[in-house]
């Protein structure tokens, strides 16, 4: 996410501005590439072989789906080269070793995207009307750093952590898309529920279950305070004009999509489905519904077959997880791919989602080497 922002700073340095785009490419290949001795003795040769399989599948599709080739062209970079090396990154992540770094970098960047919507995009019109759209995109960006921020506050009392959670939870409801919150919610309430068990775990418990109390009874005046406030900001109220006239319910026409594509998928001639990217040829970006975006890729049967061996992975590598770090590792990664692709985005393009397989595999493989080393 900061290298959107590192391209801005670099536009308005001398001599570099001239090559912006050359310098955010060396920024991201350079430590890459002075890193690959080291990487390369972390993987096996599953992990290349399960690489080769994703590329050779996207291939395929060529082949199988002609008619999605304007499509697959499109979304190669973003699938082949964003996404799916993702893998690799959950496979070597340790958390232990990484958490304090990336609460760093999440406190920074939910500072700057704070600071460029709510300051900046006061002195540029044309940003100011990018603020007020539905920026569904920025809040994604931002959304895994408000959730690790959020991991942080409840884990232990930190004043720091709290201001920056609520900044940031400010800044979603500021982008005017209900998602990263319902995805916000969900990682919130399994923590408090289930990882809250510190000493004097349920004073805290109680006091923050009072305060969630006395706001929900001042809710609607909350809402159209902040209402008030995101106008004067020049940033988006959608969501909390949804609250205040009870709309915030409603599925923004989601359910007219997924009957649209369900009703194009049962008369398609291939029981291989519509293929990558496949909803597109129709009109529609992804269907907002992550059992669905496989059905319509691979088919009902080879889709569904791909879903529960996913969910089994998944199942396993929770039970194999040893700590408590690395369970709420687990619930971080399962909030930002499976709770958010059943809301929207495609499997496809989507990083954590290939992250979190690499993670799941990460665990099942390293207490495999400790069981055998035991034995």
């Amino acid at each position: 996410m900061l290298l959107g922002y590192t391209r801005g700073i670099i536009n308005h340095l001398p001599l570099l501005n001239d090559y912006t785009d050359e310098v955010v490419v060396a920024i991201v290949v350079v430590p890459l590439i002075l890193s690959l001795p080291l990487l390369m003795n972390k993987f096996t040769v599953l992990d290349y072989t399960f690489f080769l399989f994703l590329l050779v599948i996207y291939l395929t599709n060529y082949a199988i789906h002609p008619e999605n080739t304007e499509y697959l062209n499109k979304n190669f970079f973003n699938c082949l080269c964003i996404a799916t090396p993702m893998y690799f990154w959950g496979r070597i992540i340790d958390i232990d070793k990484y958490y304090s770094i990336f609460t760093l970098i999440s406190i920074m960047c939910i500072a700057i995207s704070a600071f460029y919507f709510a300051h900046y995009a006061q002195t540029a019109k044309n940003m100011a009307e990018v603020a007020n759209d539905d920026n569904m995109y920025a809040a994604y960006q931002v959304l895994p750093h408000v959730i690790l921020l959020l991991w942080n506050s409840l884990k232990k009392f930190n004043i720091f952590y709290i201001v920056f959670t609520i900044i940031g939870i400010m800044f979603l409801l500021s982008c005017g898309t209900r998602g990263p919150l319902a995805c916000v919610a969900f990682f919130g309430i399994v923590y408090f529920i289930f990882f809250m068990n510190f000493r004097f775990a349920i004073l805290i418990k109680g006091l923050l279950l009072s305060i969630g109390g006395i706001l929900f009874l001042f809710l609607h005046e909350i809402v159209s305070h902040l209402a008030f406030l995101f106008t004067g900001l020049n940033l988006s109220t959608r969501i909390l004009d949804k609250f205040i006239t009870g709309e915030l319910g409603n599925d923004s026409g989601r359910g007219s999509i997924k009957n649209a594509l369900y009703y194009i998928l049962d008369n398609s001639d291939s029981s291989m489905g519509l293929g990558y990217f496949g909803s597109q040829r129709f009109g529609y970006v992804y269907p907002h519904d992550l059992i669905l975006d496989f059905q319509l890729s691979y088919g009902y049967i080879l889709g569904n077959v791909i879903l529960f061996c996913i969910v089994c992975l998944c199942i396993f590598a929770f039970h194999q997880s040893k700590t408590k770090q690395e369970k709420c590792m687990f619930l971080m990664m399962l909030t930002l791919t499976i709770i958010k692709l059943l809301l929207s985005g495609t499997f496809l393009t989507e990083m954590f989602f290939y992250a979190f397989l690499g993670y799941c595999c990460k665990i099942l493989l390293e207490n495999r080497e400790i069981r055998i080393e035991y034995e």
